[in-house]
Protein backbone atom coordinates (compact mmCIF):
# COMPACT_ATOMS: atom_id res chain seq x y z
CA UNK A 1 0.00 0.00 0.00
CA UNK A 2 0.87 3.65 -0.09
CA UNK A 3 2.90 3.96 3.10
CA UNK A 4 3.99 7.59 3.00
CA UNK A 5 2.72 9.90 5.72
CA UNK A 6 -0.47 11.57 4.54
CA UNK A 7 -1.39 14.99 5.86
CA UNK A 8 -5.12 15.46 6.34
CA UNK A 9 -5.84 19.11 5.69
CA UNK A 10 -9.52 18.84 4.94
CA UNK A 11 -12.36 19.48 7.37
CA UNK A 12 -14.23 16.78 5.46
CA UNK A 13 -11.89 14.05 6.59
CA UNK A 14 -11.89 15.32 10.17
CA UNK A 15 -15.67 14.89 10.03
CA UNK A 16 -15.16 11.29 8.96
CA UNK A 17 -12.93 10.67 11.96
CA UNK A 18 -15.69 11.70 14.35
CA UNK A 19 -18.29 9.49 12.73
CA UNK A 20 -19.47 6.02 13.71
CA UNK A 21 -17.21 3.23 12.40
CA UNK A 22 -18.29 1.80 9.08
CA UNK A 23 -15.90 -1.12 9.17
CA UNK A 24 -12.79 -2.20 10.98
CA UNK A 25 -9.31 -2.76 9.59
CA UNK A 26 -7.44 -5.87 10.71
CA UNK A 27 -4.23 -4.91 12.48
CA UNK A 28 -1.46 -5.06 9.83
CA UNK A 29 1.85 -6.64 10.68
CA UNK A 30 4.07 -4.09 8.92
CA UNK A 31 4.97 -1.19 11.23
CA UNK A 32 4.55 1.40 8.44
CA UNK A 33 1.14 -0.01 7.51
CA UNK A 34 0.12 0.01 11.17
CA UNK A 35 1.02 3.67 11.52
CA UNK A 36 -0.83 4.62 8.37
CA UNK A 37 -3.97 2.77 9.37
CA UNK A 38 -3.94 4.23 12.87
CA UNK A 39 -3.50 7.70 11.39
CA UNK A 40 -6.59 7.39 9.21
CA UNK A 41 -8.60 5.47 11.80
CA UNK A 42 -11.26 2.85 11.20
CA UNK A 43 -13.90 5.57 10.94
CA UNK A 44 -12.87 7.39 7.80
CA UNK A 45 -15.44 6.00 5.39
CA UNK A 46 -18.59 6.32 7.47
CA UNK A 47 -19.66 9.83 6.51
CA UNK A 48 -18.65 9.24 2.90
CA UNK A 49 -20.72 6.11 2.40
CA UNK A 50 -23.69 7.35 4.45
CA UNK A 51 -23.92 10.40 2.18
CA UNK A 52 -24.13 8.26 -0.95
CA UNK A 53 -27.88 8.00 -0.48
CA UNK A 54 -28.86 11.08 -0.71
CA UNK A 55 -12.33 30.79 -12.29
CA UNK A 56 -9.84 32.04 -9.80
CA UNK A 57 -6.51 33.56 -10.65
CA UNK A 58 -3.64 31.17 -11.38
CA UNK A 59 -0.06 32.16 -10.55
CA UNK A 60 3.12 31.38 -12.40
CA UNK A 61 2.23 31.91 -16.05
CA UNK A 62 3.71 35.36 -16.62
CA UNK A 63 0.07 36.38 -16.97
CA UNK A 64 -3.25 35.85 -15.24
CA UNK A 65 -5.37 32.83 -15.92
CA UNK A 66 -8.29 30.74 -14.81
CA UNK A 67 -8.59 27.00 -14.35
CA UNK A 68 -10.89 25.72 -17.08
CA UNK A 69 -10.60 21.93 -16.86
CA UNK A 70 -9.00 19.18 -14.76
CA UNK A 71 -8.50 15.75 -16.32
CA UNK A 72 -7.38 13.50 -13.47
CA UNK A 73 -6.18 9.97 -14.15
CA UNK A 74 -5.55 8.07 -10.94
CA UNK A 75 -4.14 4.72 -10.10
CA UNK A 76 -6.35 2.49 -7.96
CA UNK A 77 -5.62 2.17 -4.25
CA UNK A 78 -3.84 -0.65 -2.43
CA UNK A 79 -4.87 -4.07 -3.69
CA UNK A 80 -4.39 -7.75 -3.08
CA UNK A 81 -2.02 -9.57 -5.46
CA UNK A 82 -3.33 -10.44 -8.92
CA UNK A 83 -1.40 -13.70 -8.90
CA UNK A 84 -3.17 -16.15 -6.52
CA UNK A 85 -1.07 -16.49 -3.38
CA UNK A 86 -1.52 -18.72 -0.37
CA UNK A 87 -3.26 -18.57 1.99
CA UNK A 88 -6.34 -17.29 0.21
CA UNK A 89 -8.14 -16.55 3.49
CA UNK A 90 -5.49 -14.00 4.49
CA UNK A 91 -5.94 -11.95 1.33
CA UNK A 92 -9.73 -12.18 1.60
CA UNK A 93 -9.52 -10.72 5.12
CA UNK A 94 -8.10 -7.48 3.71
CA UNK A 95 -11.17 -6.66 1.60
CA UNK A 96 -14.01 -4.24 2.47
CA UNK A 97 -17.23 -5.82 3.70
CA UNK A 98 -20.22 -6.35 1.43
CA UNK A 99 -22.10 -3.74 3.45
CA UNK A 100 -19.47 -1.11 2.70
CA UNK A 101 -19.42 -2.02 -0.99
CA UNK A 102 -23.20 -1.70 -1.19
CA UNK A 103 -23.31 1.66 0.57
CA UNK A 104 -20.51 3.29 -1.36
CA UNK A 105 -22.02 2.17 -4.67
CA UNK A 106 -25.23 4.08 -3.94
CA UNK A 107 -25.70 6.98 -6.31
CA UNK A 108 -23.43 5.54 -9.02
CA UNK A 109 -24.15 3.40 -12.06
CA UNK A 110 -21.58 1.47 -14.09
CA UNK A 111 -22.17 1.67 -17.83
CA UNK A 112 -20.92 -1.34 -19.76
CA UNK A 113 -21.02 -2.15 -23.44
CA UNK A 114 -21.56 -5.49 -25.13
CA UNK A 115 -19.09 -7.96 -23.67
CA UNK A 116 -17.00 -10.22 -25.90
CA UNK A 117 -16.44 -12.53 -22.94
CA UNK A 118 -12.71 -11.78 -22.77
CA UNK A 119 -11.31 -10.88 -19.36
CA UNK A 120 -7.91 -9.24 -18.96
CA UNK A 121 -5.35 -11.40 -17.18
CA UNK A 122 -4.76 -8.65 -14.62
CA UNK A 123 -8.44 -8.28 -13.69
CA UNK A 124 -8.15 -10.73 -10.82
CA UNK A 125 -10.71 -13.20 -9.48
CA UNK A 126 -12.01 -14.20 -6.07
CA UNK A 127 -10.10 -12.16 -3.47
CA UNK A 128 -7.20 -11.51 -5.86
CA UNK A 129 -6.59 -8.23 -7.65
CA UNK A 130 -9.17 -6.50 -5.45
CA UNK A 131 -9.07 -3.15 -3.67
CA UNK A 132 -8.33 -3.56 0.03
CA UNK A 133 -9.91 -1.65 2.89
CA UNK A 134 -6.75 0.44 3.08
CA UNK A 135 -6.95 1.05 -0.67
CA UNK A 136 -10.48 2.36 -0.32
CA UNK A 137 -9.35 4.73 2.43
CA UNK A 138 -6.58 6.00 0.15
CA UNK A 139 -9.07 6.80 -2.59
CA UNK A 140 -11.43 8.64 -0.22
CA UNK A 141 -8.44 10.68 0.94
CA UNK A 142 -7.47 11.45 -2.67
CA UNK A 143 -10.93 12.76 -3.43
CA UNK A 144 -11.13 14.81 -0.24
CA UNK A 145 -7.64 16.21 -0.87
CA UNK A 146 -8.63 17.43 -4.33
CA UNK A 147 -11.75 19.05 -2.91
CA UNK A 148 -9.72 20.77 -0.19
CA UNK A 149 -7.24 22.02 -2.80
CA UNK A 150 -9.99 23.43 -5.01
CA UNK A 151 -11.79 25.00 -2.06
CA UNK A 152 -8.62 26.86 -1.17
CA UNK A 153 -7.23 27.77 -4.59
CA UNK A 154 -10.05 27.44 -7.15
CA UNK A 155 -13.39 28.09 -5.40
CA UNK A 156 -15.09 29.33 -8.59
CA UNK A 157 -14.11 26.15 -10.42
CA UNK A 158 -15.42 23.99 -7.57
CA UNK A 159 -18.70 25.91 -7.47
CA UNK A 160 -19.09 25.27 -11.19
CA UNK A 161 -18.67 21.52 -10.72
CA UNK A 162 -20.92 21.37 -7.65
CA UNK A 163 -23.56 23.49 -9.36
CA UNK A 164 -24.34 20.92 -12.06
CA UNK A 165 -22.63 17.59 -11.37
CA UNK A 166 -24.46 15.80 -14.15
CA UNK A 167 -23.10 18.21 -16.74
CA UNK A 168 -19.72 19.14 -15.25
CA UNK A 169 -18.40 15.78 -14.02
CA UNK A 170 -17.39 12.85 -16.17
CA UNK A 171 -16.16 9.50 -14.84
CA UNK A 172 -14.42 6.84 -16.94
CA UNK A 173 -12.94 3.62 -15.55
CA UNK A 174 -11.51 0.33 -16.66
CA UNK A 175 -13.96 -2.50 -16.15
CA UNK A 176 -12.14 -4.08 -13.22
CA UNK A 177 -13.45 -4.37 -9.68
CA UNK A 178 -10.54 -2.48 -8.09
CA UNK A 179 -10.74 0.52 -10.42
CA UNK A 180 -14.54 0.77 -10.21
CA UNK A 181 -14.37 0.72 -6.40
CA UNK A 182 -11.47 3.19 -6.48
CA UNK A 183 -13.56 5.57 -8.58
CA UNK A 184 -16.39 5.33 -6.06
CA UNK A 185 -14.01 5.95 -3.17
CA UNK A 186 -12.65 9.05 -4.90
CA UNK A 187 -16.18 10.35 -5.50
CA UNK A 188 -17.07 9.73 -1.84
CA UNK A 189 -14.19 11.98 -0.81
CA UNK A 190 -14.75 14.57 -3.52
CA UNK A 191 -18.50 14.83 -2.82
CA UNK A 192 -18.80 13.94 0.89
CA UNK A 193 -22.44 14.99 1.06
CA UNK A 194 -23.32 13.06 -2.08
CA UNK A 195 -24.51 14.49 -5.39
CA UNK A 196 -28.14 14.97 -4.46
CA UNK A 197 -30.51 13.21 -6.80
CA UNK A 198 -27.90 13.03 -9.57
CA UNK A 199 -26.77 9.49 -10.38
CA UNK A 200 -23.13 9.49 -11.41
CA UNK A 201 -22.58 7.37 -14.51
CA UNK A 202 -19.27 5.54 -14.62
CA UNK A 203 -18.27 4.67 -18.18
CA UNK A 204 -16.53 1.26 -18.15
CA UNK A 205 -16.85 0.50 -21.86
CA UNK A 206 -13.33 1.27 -23.06
CA UNK A 207 -10.86 -0.79 -21.02
CA UNK A 208 -8.69 -1.79 -24.04
CA UNK A 209 -8.04 1.90 -24.72
CA UNK A 210 -7.16 2.84 -21.13
CA UNK A 211 -4.21 0.48 -20.66
CA UNK A 212 -1.13 -0.06 -22.82
CA UNK A 213 -1.37 -3.86 -22.63
CA UNK A 214 -4.92 -4.88 -23.61
CA UNK A 215 -5.55 -8.59 -24.18
CA UNK A 216 -5.51 -9.21 -27.02
CA UNK A 217 -3.71 -6.14 -28.34
CA UNK A 218 -6.01 -3.87 -30.33
CA UNK A 219 -3.63 -3.94 -33.29
CA UNK A 220 -1.44 -6.79 -34.49
CA UNK A 221 1.32 -4.26 -35.19
CA UNK A 222 1.69 -3.58 -31.46
CA UNK A 223 2.06 -7.27 -30.60
CA UNK A 224 4.62 -7.75 -33.37
CA UNK A 225 6.57 -4.65 -32.36
CA UNK A 226 6.68 -5.60 -28.67
CA UNK A 227 8.05 -9.04 -29.54
CA UNK A 228 10.65 -7.54 -31.89
CA UNK A 229 11.87 -5.07 -29.28
CA UNK A 230 12.19 -7.76 -26.62
CA UNK A 231 14.08 -10.04 -29.03
CA UNK A 232 16.46 -7.18 -29.81
CA UNK A 233 17.06 -6.63 -26.10
CA UNK A 234 17.82 -10.29 -25.63
CA UNK A 235 20.31 -10.20 -28.48
CA UNK A 236 21.96 -7.03 -27.19
CA UNK A 237 22.01 -8.28 -23.59
CA UNK A 238 23.40 -11.73 -24.30
CA UNK A 239 26.17 -12.48 -21.84
CA UNK A 240 26.88 -11.61 -18.23
CA UNK A 241 24.26 -8.88 -17.65
CA UNK A 242 21.46 -10.93 -19.20
CA UNK A 243 22.53 -13.97 -17.20
CA UNK A 244 22.42 -11.96 -13.97
CA UNK A 245 18.90 -10.70 -14.54
CA UNK A 246 17.61 -14.11 -15.61
CA UNK A 247 19.34 -15.72 -12.63
CA UNK A 248 17.61 -13.23 -10.36
CA UNK A 249 14.26 -14.01 -11.96
CA UNK A 250 14.72 -17.77 -11.62
CA UNK A 251 16.08 -17.57 -8.08
CA UNK A 252 13.25 -15.42 -6.76
CA UNK A 253 10.70 -17.66 -8.51
CA UNK A 254 12.26 -20.71 -6.85
CA UNK A 255 12.14 -19.07 -3.43
CA UNK A 256 8.42 -18.40 -3.84
CA UNK A 257 7.79 -21.98 -4.99
CA UNK A 258 9.88 -23.43 -2.15
CA UNK A 259 7.41 -21.98 0.34
CA UNK A 260 4.30 -22.77 -1.73
CA UNK A 261 3.43 -19.09 -1.78
CA UNK A 262 2.09 -19.12 -5.34
CA UNK A 263 -0.97 -21.22 -6.14
CA UNK A 264 0.56 -22.41 -9.40
CA UNK A 265 -2.31 -24.66 -10.49
CA UNK A 266 -4.86 -21.87 -10.11
CA UNK A 267 -2.54 -19.36 -11.76
CA UNK A 268 -2.00 -21.53 -14.83
CA UNK A 269 -5.63 -22.54 -15.18
CA UNK A 270 -6.68 -18.88 -14.99
CA UNK A 271 -4.12 -17.92 -17.64
CA UNK A 272 -2.89 -14.95 -15.60
CA UNK A 273 -0.59 -12.82 -17.70
CA UNK A 274 -0.06 -9.08 -17.98
CA UNK A 275 2.49 -6.46 -18.95
CA UNK A 276 3.91 -4.93 -22.10
CA UNK A 277 6.36 -7.34 -23.70
CA UNK A 278 5.34 -10.34 -21.59
CA UNK A 279 3.05 -13.33 -21.98
CA UNK A 280 2.33 -16.54 -20.13
CA UNK A 281 4.57 -18.66 -22.36
CA UNK A 282 7.58 -16.60 -21.24
CA UNK A 283 7.85 -18.70 -18.09
CA UNK A 284 8.11 -22.06 -19.81
CA UNK A 285 5.69 -24.96 -20.13
CA UNK A 286 2.16 -24.50 -18.80
CA UNK A 287 2.57 -27.96 -17.23
CA UNK A 288 5.62 -26.91 -15.19
CA UNK A 289 4.77 -27.08 -11.45
CA UNK A 290 7.53 -24.54 -10.75
CA UNK A 291 7.41 -22.09 -13.66
CA UNK A 292 9.74 -19.11 -13.85
CA UNK A 293 7.39 -16.20 -13.22
CA UNK A 294 7.12 -13.15 -15.46
CA UNK A 295 8.81 -9.95 -14.38
CA UNK A 296 5.48 -8.19 -13.92
CA UNK A 297 4.21 -11.00 -11.71
CA UNK A 298 7.38 -11.10 -9.62
CA UNK A 299 7.22 -7.36 -9.07
CA UNK A 300 3.61 -7.32 -7.90
CA UNK A 301 4.01 -10.45 -5.74
CA UNK A 302 7.09 -9.15 -3.97
CA UNK A 303 5.52 -5.75 -3.36
CA UNK A 304 2.41 -7.29 -1.79
CA UNK A 305 4.54 -9.57 0.39
CA UNK A 306 7.22 -7.05 1.29
CA UNK A 307 5.00 -4.31 2.65
CA UNK A 308 3.27 -6.89 4.86
CA UNK A 309 6.47 -8.57 6.07
CA UNK A 310 5.57 -11.84 4.36
CA UNK A 311 8.69 -12.44 2.25
CA UNK A 312 9.87 -16.08 2.47
CA UNK A 313 12.86 -16.70 4.79
CA UNK A 314 14.85 -18.49 2.08
CA UNK A 315 14.72 -15.38 -0.06
CA UNK A 316 16.23 -13.44 2.82
CA UNK A 317 19.21 -15.83 2.68
CA UNK A 318 19.65 -15.55 -1.08
CA UNK A 319 22.97 -14.42 -2.49
CA UNK A 320 22.83 -10.66 -3.15
CA UNK A 321 25.68 -10.56 -5.67
CA UNK A 322 23.27 -10.53 -8.62
CA UNK A 323 21.61 -7.35 -7.40
CA UNK A 324 24.69 -5.24 -6.69
CA UNK A 325 24.88 -3.98 -10.27
CA UNK A 326 22.00 -2.05 -11.86
CA UNK A 327 19.53 -4.34 -13.59
CA UNK A 328 17.39 -1.73 -15.31
CA UNK A 329 16.26 1.84 -15.04
CA UNK A 330 16.02 2.33 -11.31
CA UNK A 331 12.64 3.74 -10.40
CA UNK A 332 12.27 3.84 -6.62
CA UNK A 333 9.16 2.29 -5.11
CA UNK A 334 7.92 4.74 -2.42
CA UNK A 335 5.49 2.19 -1.02
CA UNK A 336 8.38 0.31 0.53
CA UNK A 337 10.25 2.87 2.66
CA UNK A 338 13.95 2.45 3.29
CA UNK A 339 14.38 0.17 6.27
CA UNK A 340 10.93 -1.38 6.05
CA UNK A 341 10.73 -4.86 7.50
CA UNK A 342 13.13 -6.65 9.84
CA UNK A 343 16.91 -6.59 9.61
CA UNK A 344 16.93 -10.30 8.80
CA UNK A 345 15.11 -9.55 5.55
CA UNK A 346 17.67 -7.09 4.15
CA UNK A 347 18.74 -9.43 1.37
CA UNK A 348 15.13 -10.26 0.53
CA UNK A 349 14.44 -6.55 0.20
CA UNK A 350 17.45 -6.19 -2.08
CA UNK A 351 16.11 -8.94 -4.33
CA UNK A 352 12.62 -7.47 -4.30
CA UNK A 353 13.90 -3.98 -5.09
CA UNK A 354 16.06 -5.34 -7.91
CA UNK A 355 13.10 -7.14 -9.49
CA UNK A 356 10.91 -4.04 -9.29
CA UNK A 357 13.66 -1.81 -10.69
CA UNK A 358 14.15 -4.16 -13.62
CA UNK A 359 10.40 -4.38 -14.26
CA UNK A 360 10.04 -0.59 -14.12
CA UNK A 361 12.92 -0.22 -16.53
CA UNK A 362 11.24 -2.56 -19.01
CA UNK A 363 7.99 -0.60 -18.93
CA UNK A 364 9.63 2.79 -19.48
CA UNK A 365 12.03 1.50 -22.11
CA UNK A 366 9.25 -0.13 -24.12
CA UNK A 367 6.78 2.73 -23.90
CA UNK A 368 9.41 5.35 -24.69
CA UNK A 369 9.58 3.74 -28.13
CA UNK A 370 7.75 6.33 -30.21
CA UNK A 371 5.75 4.02 -32.45
CA UNK A 372 4.90 1.54 -29.70
CA UNK A 373 3.73 4.40 -27.49
CA UNK A 374 1.54 5.69 -30.31
CA UNK A 375 0.01 2.26 -30.82
CA UNK A 376 -0.58 1.66 -27.11
CA UNK A 377 -1.77 5.10 -26.01
CA UNK A 378 -2.63 7.06 -29.18
CA UNK A 379 -6.44 7.09 -28.94
CA UNK A 380 -6.39 7.96 -25.23
CA UNK A 381 -3.98 10.88 -25.55
CA UNK A 382 -5.87 12.24 -28.58
CA UNK A 383 -9.09 11.95 -26.58
CA UNK A 384 -7.63 13.90 -23.68
CA UNK A 385 -6.34 16.65 -25.97
CA UNK A 386 -9.74 16.68 -27.67
CA UNK A 387 -11.43 17.13 -24.28
CA UNK A 388 -9.20 20.13 -23.56
CA UNK A 389 -9.97 21.58 -26.98
CA UNK A 390 -13.68 21.03 -26.39
CA UNK A 391 -13.49 22.93 -23.10
CA UNK A 392 -11.55 25.74 -24.76
CA UNK A 393 -13.84 25.77 -27.79
CA UNK A 394 -16.72 26.87 -25.57
CA UNK A 395 -14.84 30.17 -25.41
CA UNK A 396 -13.60 30.06 -29.00
CA UNK A 397 -10.43 28.05 -28.45
CA UNK A 398 -8.67 25.63 -30.85
CA UNK A 399 -10.30 22.56 -32.39
CA UNK A 400 -8.88 19.07 -32.83
CA UNK A 401 -9.45 17.21 -36.07
CA UNK A 402 -12.29 14.72 -35.86
CA UNK A 403 -11.45 11.06 -35.41
CA UNK A 404 -8.49 9.24 -33.90
CA UNK A 405 -9.99 9.03 -30.40
CA UNK A 406 -11.14 5.43 -30.67
CA UNK A 407 -14.56 4.88 -29.08
CA UNK A 408 -14.20 7.78 -26.64
CA UNK A 409 -16.76 10.56 -26.66
CA UNK A 410 -15.23 14.02 -26.38
CA UNK A 411 -16.55 16.18 -23.55
CA UNK A 412 -15.91 19.76 -22.34
CA UNK A 413 -16.79 18.77 -18.75
CA UNK A 414 -14.63 20.79 -16.31
CA UNK A 415 -13.80 17.77 -14.09
CA UNK A 416 -12.98 14.46 -15.72
CA UNK A 417 -11.96 11.45 -13.64
CA UNK A 418 -10.33 8.35 -15.11
CA UNK A 419 -9.83 5.40 -12.76
CA UNK A 420 -7.06 3.21 -14.11
CA UNK A 421 -3.68 1.62 -13.35
CA UNK A 422 0.00 2.35 -12.89
CA UNK A 423 0.54 1.09 -16.45
CA UNK A 424 -1.87 3.80 -17.64
CA UNK A 425 0.10 6.49 -15.85
CA UNK A 426 3.39 5.19 -17.25
CA UNK A 427 1.84 5.09 -20.72
CA UNK A 428 0.68 8.72 -20.40
CA UNK A 429 4.07 9.87 -19.10
CA UNK A 430 5.74 8.33 -22.13
CA UNK A 431 3.13 9.27 -24.75
CA UNK A 432 3.00 12.93 -23.69
CA UNK A 433 6.82 13.00 -23.53
CA UNK A 434 6.93 14.01 -19.89
CA UNK A 435 9.94 13.83 -17.64
CA UNK A 436 10.42 10.52 -15.84
CA UNK A 437 9.48 10.74 -12.15
CA UNK A 438 11.98 9.72 -9.51
CA UNK A 439 9.67 7.05 -8.16
CA UNK A 440 7.18 4.55 -9.51
CA UNK A 441 3.63 5.93 -9.18
CA UNK A 442 2.36 4.53 -5.86
CA UNK A 443 -1.17 3.41 -5.15
CA UNK A 444 -3.73 6.25 -5.43
CA UNK A 445 -1.34 8.34 -7.54
CA UNK A 446 -2.97 11.21 -9.41
CA UNK A 447 -1.78 12.31 -12.86
CA UNK A 448 -3.34 15.57 -13.98
CA UNK A 449 -3.72 17.50 -17.20
CA UNK A 450 -4.96 20.95 -16.19
CA UNK A 451 -6.19 23.47 -18.75
CA UNK A 452 -5.86 27.18 -17.94
CA UNK A 453 -7.09 30.24 -19.79
CA UNK A 454 -4.73 33.16 -19.43
CA UNK A 455 -4.63 36.73 -20.62
CA UNK A 456 -1.49 37.81 -22.45
CA UNK A 457 -0.66 41.08 -24.14
CA UNK A 458 0.45 41.73 -27.71
CA UNK A 459 1.64 45.27 -27.20
CA UNK A 460 -1.25 47.07 -25.55
CA UNK A 461 -3.83 44.60 -26.82
CA UNK A 462 -4.92 41.91 -24.36
CA UNK A 463 -5.78 38.52 -25.80
CA UNK A 464 -6.58 35.07 -24.43
CA UNK A 465 -4.80 31.81 -24.95
CA UNK A 466 -4.89 28.36 -23.38
CA UNK A 467 -2.08 26.42 -21.74
CA UNK A 468 -1.83 22.92 -20.28
CA UNK A 469 0.12 21.90 -17.21
CA UNK A 470 0.89 18.26 -16.44
CA UNK A 471 1.58 16.97 -12.94
CA UNK A 472 1.97 13.76 -10.98
CA UNK A 473 1.06 13.76 -7.31
CA UNK A 474 1.33 17.53 -7.16
CA UNK A 475 4.70 17.81 -8.92
CA UNK A 476 4.67 19.68 -12.22
CA UNK A 477 6.14 17.64 -15.07
CA UNK A 478 8.00 19.19 -17.97
CA UNK A 479 6.77 18.25 -21.43
CA UNK A 480 9.10 18.08 -24.44
CA UNK A 481 6.35 18.29 -27.08
CA UNK A 482 7.18 21.25 -29.29
CA UNK A 483 10.31 22.01 -27.27
CA UNK A 484 13.45 23.16 -29.06
CA UNK A 485 16.49 25.33 -28.51
CA UNK A 486 16.55 26.56 -24.92
CA UNK A 487 13.42 24.54 -24.19
CA UNK A 488 15.11 21.22 -24.89
CA UNK A 489 14.42 20.12 -21.28
CA UNK A 490 10.75 20.67 -21.90
CA UNK A 491 8.25 23.24 -20.73
CA UNK A 492 6.02 23.37 -17.68
CA UNK A 493 3.19 25.16 -19.52
CA UNK A 494 2.36 23.94 -23.00
CA UNK A 495 0.22 26.03 -25.38
CA UNK A 496 -2.89 24.06 -26.22
CA UNK A 497 -2.29 24.88 -29.88
CA UNK A 498 1.01 22.97 -29.71
CA UNK A 499 -0.66 19.94 -28.16
CA UNK A 500 -3.44 20.11 -30.74
CA UNK A 501 -0.94 20.16 -33.64
CA UNK A 502 1.00 17.27 -32.11
CA UNK A 503 -2.14 15.19 -31.52
CA UNK A 504 -3.30 15.82 -35.07
CA UNK A 505 0.05 14.49 -36.31
CA UNK A 506 -0.45 11.09 -34.65
CA UNK A 507 -1.47 8.30 -36.97
CA UNK A 508 -5.07 7.30 -36.47
CA UNK A 509 -6.16 3.72 -35.97
CA UNK A 510 -8.08 2.24 -38.87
Amino acid sequence: PQLRKMTIGSNILHYYLLAIPAFSIPAPTNRHTRGYSAHLSNRVLNHAISARGGGSDVEGFGGRGKLVQVQLVHRHGDRTPITPLNPEAYWASLLPSDAVLTKIATGTAVVRGTSDGKIHGAAGFGPYGKLTQLGLLQMVELGSSLRAELEETQPDFLRTVDGDVKRNLRVVTTDMARTILSARGFLAGMFPDGTGKVEVRMDARHTPYLIPDPQPRRLEEQAVLEAAIVRRWEAEGAGENSEKTEDLRARVSDALHDHSIVDVETMLSAGISFGVGEDLSDGGSVDDPRPVLQWGQLSEILKCLQVRDRLPPSLAMADADAVKAPVGTAVRDPQVPAGAGQASAVLAMADADAVKAHTGGRWFRLLRHERLSELAMGPMVRWMVANACAAARVAGGPCLDDGGCGPFETSPAPLQQVSAHDSTLIGLLCAFRLETPSEWPPYASAWRMDLHRRVVRAGDVPCEDYVVRFSLNGKTLRCSIGADGEDVRGREHIPLDDLKDWANSLRKET
